[in-house]
């Protein structure tokens, strides 16, 4: 058995933003004056490892840290679940303001962004997918094509 020593991850300050009563920590990368992309962590991650591989991106990365992670501060006990942090996303992206955003989220933050999706079938721009950091390249892809067919988040 190998034994590997870990460092543990340092925070990366961003910005925190008042959100109807809730703190919430993003961290912004990538071109400022591109499309915006909102990246959602999943579980046991936070923004700073999601928005990493994008960091230098022709895409403007908006990357919060999901309720209870990292500097955000925590949900409502009924607001923890997917559905429940779909209506924190939405409060998030008009708090925002931004006149198109793209949505690529990892693992259970897929399952936020497709509550908001079902329930918010006008709002553009949600694309939420599964990624991992070797499939980086077909993120961009699937953002590029999501950017010029609306609603189509086919690969």
């Amino acid at each position: 058995m190998r034994l590997m020593l870990v460092k543990p991850v340092q925070l990366t300050f961003g910005i925190t933003i008042h959100v109807a009563d809730q703190d919430v920590h993003i961290l912004d990368g990538g071109n400022s004056h591109g499309i915006p992309v909102v990246l959602l962590h999943g579980c046991g991650s936070l923004a700073q490892e999601i928005l990493l591989p994008f960091d230098n991106s022709d895409f403007r990365i908006i990357a919060p840290d999901r309720p209870g992670y990292g500097l955000s501060a925590p949900a409502a006990p009924a607001e923890r679940g997917p559905e429940g942090q779909s209506f924190w996303l939405e409060r998030l992206l008009t708090s925002l303001d931004l006149s198109e955003v793209r949505i690529v989220a990892h693992s259970i933050g897929s399952a936020a962004a497709l509550h908001l999706a079902a329930r918010r079938p006008e709002v553009s721009g949600i694309c939420p997918i599964m990624w991992s950091q070797a499939l980086r390249e077909r993120c961009f892809v699937i953002l590029w094509r999501h950017s010029h067919k609306k609603r189509d988040c086919r690969v």
